[in-house]
């Protein structure tokens, strides 16, 4: 009686392997610009946080310094309220909130903030400011408008303007008539790409302002 052997299969044939390879490539063709788009939305996204992180810090540092220094200030003296100019070879002096000189949040001895991963500052910061005297004995109003440009991602693009402001009211100080404020700064090479108010306003150029208040 013959035996029967049953030849066994090894391997793909060639019409398998290029039946694969051609699956892989349409999978590839349909598949990677979809991954390459979900990466690019989230560093946008990512890179619009930041920049709105920063923005309302050194916004609320600036209204809670000026505020502080009003109800607590000493008659005669000035307080000034600036963002240290951007420094693209030293992280720890680039762009630091100070008042009154103090860098506000330490953030020159914090490993790593505002730098990017070959230690150099992400964010060049602006900070433009102005005040105005409302009629009628009725107080100020301080106006703002926190500058985001990147200078990692996309170096020179703005990335926000982040405008506001907040009304100092006569009760608040002794004596509004001779309290002091001032505004002195530089212009920049960047402008407004939309309005906030009458002094910030679409076009505009952006100013690095020091804010200064005289204690009456």
């Amino acid at each position: 009686m013959r035996k029967s052997h049953k030849q066994s299969k090894y391997g793909f044939t060639l019409v398998e392997m290029m039946l694969s390879i051609a699956i892989i490539i349409i999978i590839s063709v349909l598949f990677v610009p979809m991954l390459i788009s979900i990466k690019d939305s989230f560093k946008r996204v990512y890179n619009a946080n930041d920049a709105a992180d920063y923005a309302q810090l050194y916004a609320k540092a600036f209204e809670n310094q000026l505020i502080y220094d009003i109800q607590n200030g000493v008659s005669g003296e000035t307080y000034t309220y600036k963002v240290s100019p951007y420094n693209a070879t030293n992280a720890s002096s680039s762009c630091i909130f100070l008042a009154n000189d103090v860098d506000v949040y330490d953030f020159a001895t914090i490993s790593g903030m505002n730098t990017n991963r070959e230690g150099k500052p992400k964010w060049e910061i602006l900070f433009d400011s102005d005040v105005e005297v409302l009629p009628g004995e009725k107080g100020f109003l301080v106006e703002y408008c926190i500058v985001m440009v990147d200078q990692f991602n996309d170096p020179g693009k703005v990335e926000l303007e982040y405008g506001g402001s907040f009304w100092i009211p006569p009760m608040m100080v002794e004596d509004e008539d001779d309290m002091t404020f001032f505004v002195s700064g530089s212009t920049t090479g960047y402008t407004y790409k939309r309005d906030h108010d009458d002094t910030f306003y679409e076009g505009g150029v952006v100013h690095n302002t020091t804010f200064m208040y005289t204690a009456p």
